[in-house]
């Protein structure tokens, strides 16, 4: 067995490090590795020729201790499963081993070695000694370590699951490793709808508890945190109205300054035709979606405004565009306009769903310009 935590190689100069280790007499096993899909040789080692590094962590947060004490447990009964994965590097004439995943497993296995708990019985089923780990070598390029590490958060059970945060993180690393540049096409070159459609497929292998119906909750997240990589970026209802109160002709400084009409946000507002008639309220509805307004909700909430409920003269929407595959943020700008008109002639004479569009800056050129909005349309 290799119960010390150096190899010196000074002698062995024509060995690679895995050579030197598998020219030892130390225990092997075949195994079956879930992250790389493939069967690898494991090694028994002690768990102090396991060192830490800045790689050996791909998430935010290590592994909750009642977490570490659950898998100890479960491995002093039944042994140890599955293997960590170790890279091994060689540093001043010496072997050093790294963990690269499997780190909640090298917890346990100190634990059972080292606590209390376990001084009466420190054996563990697969391993003759105290202190020792089974490891596998990682020989995979380095450019695919963090999309192995992504992989294996989101497949084992115990420790600390991979959260949206950790994937997003994650995702941001395969990008920047050029994972996701393919058909001699980077992805940063890549439509907004085509980066979408690359990391959805990622997510499919990489990361399969967010794919499907989880999918849309993991792109916005995804999409909020790399904003500055898209092409077009979006708002979502906070932001709108954040840069609404710095940002609107009505002279409205706060949100608080909306009147309480039955939850519909209604300002009180200077009249912008008569300024002797006093003041006039103004409806205001966030419309962050897609360009097509036929479902009719926001044209329902509009109506409502102005002539069911009557808690508004006009109604404006600030509008932030989520784009479609294959149509332009100048055509779903202008999709919305012509819908909006459509609807309006549907009513009488003198009526309208909704009176102003305010489009947000969505655009590098749109946002470095002294406009606070991209466009404003009076309908």
């Amino acid at each position: 067995m290799l119960s010390t935590n150096i190899l010196n190689i000074k002698d062995k100069k024509n060995m690679t490090p895995i050579e030197y280790l598998k020219s030892l007499s130390i225990a092997e096993r075949n195994n079956d590795c879930p992250v790389r899909s493939r069967k690898v040789k494991e090694y028994l080692v002690s768990v102090k020729f396991v060192r830490v590094d800045e790689l050996s962590q791909n998430r935010e947060k290590d592994a909750d201790p009642n977490n570490v004490s659950i898998l100890a447990e479960q491995i002093s009964n039944i042994g140890q499963v599955l293997g960590i994965c170790v890279e091994l590097k060689i540093v001043d004439g010496n072997v050093l081993s790294f963990v690269r995943w499997g780190n909640t497993r090298r917890r346990s296995i100190i634990k059972i070695s080292e606590s209390d708990e376990y001084s009466d019985n420190r054996s563990v089923p697969g391993m003759s000694q105290e202190g020792y780990i089974w490891v596998s070598v990682y020989e995979e390029p380095p450019s695919e370590l963090k999309r192995l590490q992504a992989r294996e958060n989101n497949l084992h059970l115990m420790g600390n699951p991979a959260n949206i945060e950790d994937n997003v993180r994650s995702m941001q690393d395969i990008i920047a490793d050029g994972l996701l540049d393919r058909d001699g096409k980077k992805y940063k070159d890549c439509s907004d709808a085509e980066k979408k459609e690359r990391v959805k497929k990622e997510v499919k292998t990489t990361m399969p508890f967010f794919a499907g119906k989880k999918f849309t909750g993991f792109w916005n997240k995804f999409r909020k945190k790399t904003e500055q990589d898209f092409q077009v970026s979006t708002w979502d209802n906070q932001q709108a109205k954040n840069h609404f109160v710095k940002s609107n002709p009505y002279q409205v400084e706060s949100m608080s300054e909306a009147l309480p009409e039955k939850g519909r946000t209604t300002f009180n507002c200077p009249n912008s035709e008569d300024a002797e008639a006093g003041e006039e309220k103004v409806g205001i509805q966030w419309f962050v979606g897609h360009s097509s307004v036929s479902d009719g909700a926001f044209l329902q909430g509009s109506y409502s405004h102005k002539y069911v409920d009557k808690t508004a003269k006009n109604v404006a929407w600030i509008v932030s565009l989520k784009v479609r595959q294959k149509v332009t943020l100048d055509e779903a700008r202008q999709n919305l306009i012509n819908g909006c008109k459509r609807w309006n002639d549907t009513l009488p004479e003198g009526m309208k769903f909704v009176d102003k569009l305010f489009f947000l800056p969505q655009t590098k050129p749109e946002k470095d310009s002294d406009k606070h909005y991209a466009m404003i349309v009076d309908l």
